[in-house]
């Protein structure tokens, strides 16, 4: 009995032996597996760190190349991006990321345009842009910065100086009140004028609005692109709305209750004010900029009569053109130009007047329109009719003190018709009116009451221009991609 007693405490001790080695081998395979664990989790957080660098790099190199797209769109020559930009950045959550840009011209050819003055002067044409951006973020820890590549390729279409591209042209200066809405499905409804700009009621703008001298917003009036006022831009009562950019290169902008959306801000080389100028980097006073270039009314002529012709209009001798279309109107053979010396003078009040063809009609005496309730299209094609009051019909330039054309009382074009006003003197369009295409004014236009444009852009024959240099560009997007390695 005590042999076997030792024998099993022998055993005991040799138990716990076993027993400590386990425990260590145990503690030693938690620690690796807290070191895999930990060394998984490390990876992880590196690899879910240098993702979200990757996709914000080229999440912020495309919303550059968009910018830039924009800038080249629509843009006055004299400041388009060109060459190798200045370094910019931005910070995203937690990361800081920085930009590489370069503009590269093309001829319509495709030979490189290395002559950024000559672009930028609209001496040079271009027939494309390649825009390139090249985003890098700050390191992570053990890892390299995340860098990614977009460009895009533009192909772009000069616009001149005078080219008939604007839904409403003022030389004198545009004037606005009541419910007036100047619309487009492509926002390019764009207004101009050489005078001043008056925006008084319930009014929108679906385009850009430019004026050479200043420009006044009061009531619920809104621009949805951007607002350029060579002299001053003065804002009052009501909650006036301006969607983009807005610029003074000569003088002072007060705000008042402007409200500025989206991402604009407010640029004069005078003083800014306003309420708008409380949320930080809306308003920057004396700045440096380049006022828009002058537009000249372009001309159009009695002698355009013959470019119609030369379109495959017949021209037709009148003494009462609307007497004519009344009666010819849903029956002419062709497209058809009627001349007069006289004034066009339309009233029809409970018939509609049909048009089977386009019609331009040259009237030196101008036009006097009421109560057209319905002028239509006999089908469902869409006929363009112009209004145009020749440029040598007057003598006296610039035209200011007369009505080339009035267009009052329920005058509504139908969905089918697009339609060109065009004189040399002023225009006034008042009281419920619907309308599809642009108006031309060498004086001052005045759009009141109930009036509707829908910008069309008409084809236009015989235009004599007074320069030839460009304005801006207008583009279509080629192609935009990733480049990888």
């Amino acid at each position: 009995m005590k042999h076997l007693h030792s024998t099993h405490g022998r055993l005991t001790g040799g138990d716990s032996g076993i027993a400590l080695i386990v425990a260590v081998a145990l503690a030693a395979l938690v620690g690796v597996l807290i070191l895999v664990v930990v060394t998984v989790a490390m990876y992880e957080n590196g690899a879910s760190g240098r993702d979200r660098q990757r996709s914000t790099a080229v999440t912020t190199a495309e919303g550059q190349v968009d910018s830039l797209v924009a800038e080249v769109t629509g843009t006055f020559v004299g400041t388009l991006p060109c060459g190798i930009l200045a370094a910019a950045g931005q910070s995203v959550i937690s990361d800081t990321v920085s930009f590489q840009r370069t503009v590269s011209y093309f001829a319509p050819d495709g030979t490189p345009i290395t002559d950024c003055a000559g672009v930028k002067a609209g001496a040079v044409k271009a027939g494309s842009a390649k825009i390139v951006v090249t985003s890098s973020s700050n390191a992570l820890a053990g890892q390299s910065p995340a860098r990614r590549t977009v460009e895009t390729l533009v192909n772009l279409s000069p616009v001149y100086k005078n080219s008939m591209d604007k839904a409403i042209f003022g030389d004198a200066g545009v004037v606005a009140s009541g419910n007036l809405s100047v619309t487009s499905v492509t926002k390019n409804a764009d207004v101009y004028t050489n005078g001043d700009f008056a925006c008084q009621g319930q009014e929108t703008y679906e385009g850009n609005l430019t004026a050479q001298k200043t420009v006044s917003m009061r009531g619920q009036c809104t621009v949805t692109g951007n607002v350029l006022a060579t002299k001053g831009l003065t804002g009052s009562n009501g909650t006036p709305t301006i969607g983009g950019r807005t610029e003074t290169a000569a003088g002072n902008i007060s705000l008042g209750s402007i409200q500025i959306s989206g991402v604009g801000a407010a640029r004069a080389n005078g003083t800014v004010t306003g309420s708008a100028c409380a949320t930080a980097g809306t308003c920057v006073a004396g700045a440096t900029l380049t006022a828009p270039p002058v537009q000249s009314f372009p001309m159009i002529k009695r002698a355009a009569v013959n470019d119609y012709v030369g379109k495959g209009y017949q021209q037709v001798p009148v003494t009462d053109p609307a007497a004519w279309l009344v009666a010819n109107g849903a029956t002419m053979p062709s497209d058809t130009v009627l001349v007069t010396s006289e004034k066009m003078t339309l009233s029809l009040p409970g018939t509609k007047l049909m048009l089977n063809h386009n019609v331009a009609i040259f009237a030196d005496g101008g036009f006097d329109i009421a109560k057209a309730k319905g002028i239509a299209s006999t089908t469902t094609d869409t006929r363009n009719l112009y209004f145009i009051q020749p440029y040598d019909a007057v003598s006296t330039h610039p035209c200011f003190d007369t009505y080339g054309v009035q267009i009052s009382n329920l005058v509504t074009m139908d969905a089918t018709i697009n339609d060109l006003v065009y004189t040399p003197c002023s225009v006034n369009k008042a009281n419920h009116g619907t309308h599809q295409g642009q108006v031309y004014g060498g004086g001052t236009v005045t759009l009141a009451n109930n009036t509707s444009l829908a910008f069309v852009l008409l084809p236009v024959w015989g235009v004599t221009y007074s320069t030839t240099q460009i304005d801006h560009y207008a583009s279509n997007i080629v192609y935009k991609r990733e480049n990888i390695g």
